[in-house]
C-alpha cells in the first residue's frame, strides 16, 4: 500500500479534531484552507513522518521487485512465452544496436521507418520460423490452460478475485443500468399513461361540453319552437276570437235585421189591420148611412 502524503496525514488529524464541529462536506474545504495557510515549520510535523513512510515503502518495494514476486504476479513463470513477430525481432535487433535505452521513442520511430523500407527478401530473414513458432506457442498455451496452471496462478496472485470483483461490479453496474432503464421506462410509461389519461379526460370533457352545448342549443331550439308555436296558437286564438267576434256581430246584425224586418212586417200588418178596420168602419158607417137613407126614403114613400 502506498504511503500517505503530508497532506493526507494532516487531513487525518484535522478530521479527528473537527469530526463533531463540521459537516462531512465542509471538512475537506476547511482543511484545504488551513493547509494552504500553514507555515513550513508547521507542515514539517507531517512532512517528516511522510518521508519516513515513503522511504520504508520504497525499500519494501525494492525488496519485492528483487525477489521476483512482482514479475511472478505480472506473469506466470510456467506460462509459455509468446514468440516475437518478425517486426519485433527486427525491433529488438535495432534496440540492441542503439545501446541507449533512454532514447526508446526515437529508436522505435527510426526502426519503424527502416522496417517499412525493407524489401520482402530482407524481411524474410526475420520471418523465418515465425509460422512454426506461432503454431507451437498456440499448442503449448492451450495445454497450459487445460492443465489448470493458469487458473491456479491467477487465484494465487489475486487475479481471480480481481476478475470476480470486476465481474461482480460489471454485473452490478449492468443491473443498475437495467434498473435505471426499467425505472426510466416505467417513468415514461407512467408519464405516457398520465398524458393519455389527461388527453382522455380532456377529450371526455370536450365531448361533454359539446353534448352540453348541443343539448343547450336543442333546448333553445325547442324553446324557440314552443315560443313560436305558442305565438302561433296565440295568434290563431286571437284570429279565432276575432273571427268569432266578427261572426257574432254579423249574427247579431242579422238577428237585428230579422227582428227589424219582423217588427216592420208586424207594424205593416198592424197598419193593414187598422186600415182594414178603418175601411170596415167606413163601410159600416156607409152602410149605416145607406140604411138610414133607404129607411128615410121608404118612410117618405109611405
Amino acid at each position: 500500500m502506498r504511503p500517505a502524503s503530508p497532506w493526507i496525514l494532516f487531513l487525518q488529524d484535522f478530521r479527528a479534531d473537527q469530526s463533531t464541529k463540521l459537516k462531512a462536506k465542509e471538512v475537506l474545504s476547511e482543511a484545504s484552507k488551513k493547509w494552504r495557510g500553514m507555515q513550513a515549520g508547521e507542515k514539517a510535523k507531517y512532512e517528516e513522518p511522510a518521508q519516513a513512510l515513503k522511504a520504508k515503502y520504497s525499500e519494501a518495494m525494492k525488496s519485492y521487485k528483487e525477489s521476483g514476486k512482482q514479475d511472478a504476479w505480472k506473469r506466470d513463470p510456467e506460462r509459455p512465452k509468446k514468440p516475437l513477430t518478425p517486426f519485433f525481432k527486427f525491433m529488438e535487433e535495432q534496440r540492441a544496436a542503439a545501446g541507449n535505452p533512454k532514447e526508446v521513442v526515437e529508436i522505435t520511430k527510426s526502426a519503424g521507418l527502416k522496417w517499412k523500407s525493407l524489401s520482402e527478401s530482407e524481411k524474410s530473414r526475420y520471418a523465418a520460423g515465425w509460422a512454426e513458432a506461432k503454431e507451437k506457442y498456440a499448442a503449448e498455451l492451450q495445454a497450459y490452460k487445460d492443465s489448470g496452471k493458469e487458473a491456479k496462478w491467477e487465484k494465487r496472485v489475486g487475479i481471480t478475485a480481481l476478475k470476480e470483483k470486476m465481474q461482480a461490479k460489471k454485473v452490478a453496474a449492468k443491473a443498475r443500468t437495467q434498473k435505471a432503464k426499467d425505472a426510466n421506462k416505467a417513468k415514461l410509461q407512467k408519464a405516457k399513461a398520465v398524458e393519455k389519461a389527461k388527453k382522455a379526460k380532456e377529450t371526455e370533457k370536450a365531448k361533454k361540453a359539446k353534448e352540453a352545448e348541443k343539448a343547450k342549443k336543442a333546448k333553445e331550439t325547442e324553446k324557440a319552437k314552443k315560443a313560436k308555436e305558442t305565438e302561433k296558437a296565440k295568434k290563431a286564438k286571437v284570429t279565432e276570437k276575432a273571427k268569432k267576434a266578427k261572426g257574432s256581430t254579423q249574427v247579431k246584425k242579422a238577428n237585428a235585421a230579422v227582428k227589424k224586418a219582423k217588427e216592420a212586417q208586424k207594424a205593416k200588418a198592424k197598419k193593414a189591420k187598422e186600415a182594414e178596420k178603418v175601411k170596415k168602419a167606413k163601410a159600416a158607417e156607409k152602410a149605416k148611412k145607406a140604411a138610414v137613407r133607404s129607411k128615410a126614403k121608404a118612410k117618405a114613400k109611405v
